[in-house]
């Protein structure tokens, strides 16, 4: 969906620092201590390393003010029928962190599929000259390329972006607190999030589930950052 770099349609310039000398998990740890205040945590792929770091460090636990997961869909899905990759690909762990007792707050593809840019909006980004809004324009493009042939959007949904939008400004967001967790043995089902919507299993709720956004707010949103490196 990305290309071979996963950064496919954009010419980047060469990092001007060095790659960290720690793994993920250390990295985590080491900024979350140092943190004077809680940290929040922003889960834009799979939950692996955030299952480890909670596994390997649970007396910072308690330095997590909340997690933001871009994952899983209300009976819907990426990957297959009903499941979304970033949950698929590593269901164990999204288990782990959805049960992590942590105030959780979850993207699914329910407000992904509705945060989307129109040909408007792309039309406006390419307009912006600056080396951000070309990075970010070519970025869009290669990656439209992939719902141009089988998916039925108006525009091109932009997921991973809903997740900063949601702490920018909760209240261009509709959500539902539900109880959640993630199907780890099925055998057409494996990674699915299963969102008690209807609180059927009268579980008490363990996540803030966003299911609708403010689409004009949010397209313009990205322009606007877009546009901030001028």
């Amino acid at each position: 969906m990305h290309g071979v770099s996963g950064l496919d349609g954009a010419e980047l310039p060469i990092p001007n620092f060095q790659a960290q000398n720690l793994p993920a998990i250390e990295l985590i740890a080491k900024l979350v201590s140092e943190n004077p205040n809680k940290t929040t945590l922003v889960i834009t792929g799979p939950c692996t390393n955030i299952a480890l770091f909670l596994a390997v460090h649970p007396d910072l636990k308690s330095k997590i003010k909340q997690l933001v997961i871009l994952g899983g869909g209300r009976g819907v899905g990426n990957w297959q029928p009903t499941t979304e990759f970033n949950f698929q690909v590593d269901p164990e762990a999204a288990k782990i962190v959805v049960n992590s007792g942590i105030p959780i707050t979850l993207a699914p593809l329910n407000v992904g599929f509705e945060a989307q840019l129109l040909d408007e909006d792309k039309k406006n980004i390419h307009k912006v000259k600056n080396p951000v809004g070309q990075a970010v324009a070519g970025l869009v493009d290669f990656y439209g390329l992939s719902f141009d042939s089988y998916w039925n959007f108006e525009g091109l949904p932009m997921y991973d972006p809903c997740t900063i939008a949601w702490l920018i400004d909760p209240t261009k967001f509709v959500s539902r607190n539900c109880y959640v967790d993630v199907e780890t043995k099925g055998e057409l089902t494996s990674g699915e999030s299963v969102i008690d919507y209807y609180n059927i299993t009268k579980k008490k709720p363990n996540a803030d589930v966003l299911f609708h956004i403010d689409r004009p707010w949010f397209a313009q949103l990205v322009l606007d950052a877009v546009k901030s490196f001028d």
